[in-house]
């Protein structure tokens, strides 16, 4: 049983953990995210960006006022990503009092489970103050309802150890990415379909990192590509060694890694389809359209998955 210490350190001002008894304090910190290791924060801001970058954030229930897209009250840098970190180290914590290996004792789960609720809750404070449109945070306490909701399915399910390849993108992972990605999209005020679809694609790139051969490798290949659009040539060696290596390759996750890439550039297809004026603007756009958010989108599920599913491109 491993003992829950930090494996690095936060501040306060880098979460809010100041106030916790030590005991609580610890656990917290050592669930909270990195925000440029996490997966979850990534696919949150660069959702944040295709909603902005569309230039199409109305919706018949909400109409934006430019000032509020990003409100004076909060930076969106900081808080938004705050709220997911809480948000990802509840998921953490559960997950490991689900598997009661860390938390024996009774002392620990207690202050686990405090951890967790505490996170949960921190996780909606932030969005509290993220934007000044009370329709919007409303929506925003939606998706992360919808998202516990489904997480609690979701560690049901683990936990009976029911989980088949149909369901990779329910597992809780899966369904932690697609909620940052749905909430970036309604932070910026995107449309319900926009929203939709990044919440879809999230959960769907997930789901094919948790089928693919080597997950480890393929979470920090779509956190790099996602993130900053970077140079793809080490990502296509490292895949060309593993597809010319002997090992035989499993049909079954082959067949689980296509279908869930599949969903994912659909949903980028509906982002396309529904941000026409995004098109009009890259004619001016200064930015090399590999690195636009969308074009990061699409690269992530080409490159970490080439040594499984066939590029189409």
């Amino acid at each position: 049983m491993s003992e829950p210490t930090p494996t690095f350190d936060r501040t306060a001002a880098d979460y809010p953990v100041a106030s916790l008894s030590p005991a609580v304090r610890d656990i917290v910190t050592d669930a909270l995210p990195r925000p440029d290791r996490s997966l979850a924060v990534v696919l949150c801001q660069v959702a944040r960006e295709v909603s902005l970058d569309a230039g199409d954030c109305a919706s018949a229930t909400d109409t934006p006022d430019p000032e509020e897209v990003d409100s004076p009250t909060a930076d969106p840098t900081t808080d938004l990503v705050t709220a997911v970190g809480c948000f990802e180290g509840y998921v953490e914590i559960r997950a490991d009092l689900l598997a009661d290996e860390r938390y024996g004792r009774p002392t620990d789960r207690d202050a686990a489970v405090l951890a967790s609720d505490y996170l949960h809750a921190a996780a909606y404070t932030q969005i509290g103050g993220l934007t000044d449109s009370s329709r919007r945070t409303a929506s925003m306490y939606q998706v992360l309802t919808r998202g516990s909701t489904a997480l609690a399915t979701a560690f049901h399910v683990q936990s009976a150890d029911a989980r088949d390849d149909a369901t990779d993108s329910r597992t809780p992972d899966a369904v932690l990415a697609g909620t940052a990605s749905e909430l970036g999209a309604t932070a910026a005020g995107a449309t319900e379909d926009a929203r939709e679809a990044l919440e879809r694609y999230g959960r769907s790139l997930l789901g094919a990192i948790a089928a693919h051969p080597s997950p480890s490798d393929a979470v920090g290949d779509v956190a790099a590509l996602v993130l900053s659009g970077r140079p793809e040539e080490a990502a296509v060696e490292r895949d060309a060694k593993a597809s010319s290596s002997s090992k035989p390759r499993d049909d079954t996750h082959t067949a689980t890694v296509r279908r869930h890439v599949e969903r994912a550039r659909e949903a980028i297809t509906t982002l396309e389809r529904s941000g026409g004026r995004a098109d009009e603007r890259s004619k001016t756009d200064s930015r090399p359209m590999s690195r636009s958010p969308l074009s990061r989108l699409e690269r992530a599920t080409r490159i970490p998955f080439a040594d499984v599913v066939d590029d189409d491109a």
